[in-house]
């Protein structure tokens, strides 16, 4: 799914300027610009600061405008997102996250995927989260965390943390966020 029309959509939803967004996010005209015509990808940062200063949830650029409230989603029906391509792909557990009390993802970080910079968001979020195979490296407030296979998580999300893979396999986990900030 292209986010790049979607972050379009959304900040001239809100009246902005390419200007505008580009001074809210720290980021230069030409880089939003560039990411609107999904001529780049950002950072899992860089998106956050982007829907932070659209006063919005990241998940408003890759969920459908569904009407529905699915109590079953599929596996072949889950909306995917990606940060950066090839690196992390994470799938929503539900439908209409907006309207939701939970956030549920499905993540699959592939061998030596890192969010590269650390990122805070939602000052009354939670994060849960457990990983189901292989490595997963989770560092809050600078402090390494190494889990395995069957090992959980649990932090406020206004934290600063960002994670990655350092093993030899994709690591899969199930993320919980609550209430939805993504």
């Amino acid at each position: 799914m292209d986010i790049g029309p979607r972050i379009k959509k959304s900040r001239a939803a809100r009246g902005l300027t390419i200007r505008e967004l580009s001074e809210r996010v720290g980021v230069t005209q030409s880089y939003i610009s560039q990411l609107e015509n999904d001529k780049v990808n950002p950072s899992l940062g860089t998106l956050k600061k982007i829907a932070n200063a659209l006063n919005t949830n990241m998940i408003e650029f890759f969920e459908s405008d569904r009407e529905d409230d699915d109590i079953i989603v599929r596996k072949n029906e889950r909306i995917d997102f990606s940060f950066p391509p090839g690196k992390f792909r994470s799938q929503l557990l539900a439908t209409n996250i907006a309207r939701k009390a939970m956030e549920p993802i499905y993540t699959i970080i592939d061998p030596g995927g890192d969010t590269i910079e650390a990122y805070r968001h939602g000052s009354n979020s939670e994060e849960f989260g457990v990983v189901i195979q292989g490595e997963f490296l989770l560092e809050i407030d600078g402090v390494e965390h190494h889990l395995f296979t069957g090992d959980s998580f649990y932090f406020k999300s206004n934290r600063s943390h960002r994670y990655s893979n350092p093993g030899k396999i994709p690591a899969e986990i199930v993320w919980v966020i609550s209430p939805p900030s993504y």
